[in-house]
């Protein structure tokens, strides 16, 4: 079964669809910004102010392997940047790795960020 979305565009002549494309994905973007980045940028300011201290950002978003060789890492992260705050980004199915393992003091897993995944 189709959806809303697809049967209006089906009906729609050919002059309109493509008018209406570039502004579809301007939307799509949009939703996608408002449903990773903003929820992140607001909870990365919010725990920066809640504990005075900058954000040192270890972003990995791969499979067990990418995210268990990424660990020890983090301890030099920590010897370089004494003071700062260590958020670790990774995928939901690695939070609890990541929060079991006390290499950083925040843990941040979004559903939407999966495999392959980059920082614009």
């Amino acid at each position: 079964m189709t959806g809303f979305r697809e049967f209006l565009v089906s009906i729609l002549p050919d002059p309109v669809r493509s008018v209406l494309r570039p502004w579809w994905r301007r939307f799509f973007r949009l939703k996608v910004q408002i449903r990773g980045w903003l929820p992140f940028t607001l909870w990365l300011v919010l725990q920066c102010a809640r504990r005075g201290k900058r954000a040192v950002i270890v972003c990995r978003c791969g499979g067990i392997g990418d995210v268990l060789c990424t660990l020890p890492m983090c301890e030099e992260v920590r010897r370089r940047h004494p003071g700062e705050l260590l958020i670790f980004i990774t995928a939901p199915v690695w939070k609890e790795v990541v929060a079991i393992s006390r290499c950083a003091d925040l843990v941040y897993a979004n559903k939407w960020w999966i495999y392959p995944f980059t920082f614009p």
